[in-house]
């Protein structure tokens, strides 16, 4: 591992549980195959007051996203695409209206809620 500084995000972590937003949370960061910082911190079940531990198994929903995620950070580090670039530049329009089911918006007010849809229980960003 290297020897680069990752105070300012093991403390922006720690403060996420120390807060109570996360029970716990446990980062691997890597350059390319390499890791270079591995951070665990909190419980692994709050209730029974068991440590998190590097070797423990998450259950991993909405995969989908976190594939994503990793997959467009790894062509941003290939220099393939930048963060800024647009998201046409990439997706054709009629995959836009497929997906959606309807023609791409040019609104920016936000679609009302699914039937049935409800408000989350707590917020989704950190306080």
């Amino acid at each position: 591992m290297s020897h680069a500084d990752f105070g300012a995000l093991h403390a922006a972590m720690r403060a996420q549980v120390d807060r109570q937003f996360l029970p716990g949370v446990s980062t691997v960061l890597m350059r390319g195959r390499e890791v270079v910082d591995r951070f665990c911190y909190g419980q692994a079940d709050r209730e029974a007051g068991v440590a998190l531990r590097e070797d423990h198994i998450f259950r991993m929903f909405s995969s989908t996203k976190l594939i994503t995620a990793c997959a467009v950070m790894l062509l941003v580090e290939d220099g393939r695409i930048g963060l800024d670039d647009p998201v046409d530049t990439y997706i054709a329009s009629s995959v836009r209206a497929k997906s959606c089911g309807r023609a791409p918006s040019t609104s920016t007010t936000p679609s009302r809620p699914s039937p049935g849809s409800r408000p989350a229980r707590r917020s989704s960003t950190p306080p």
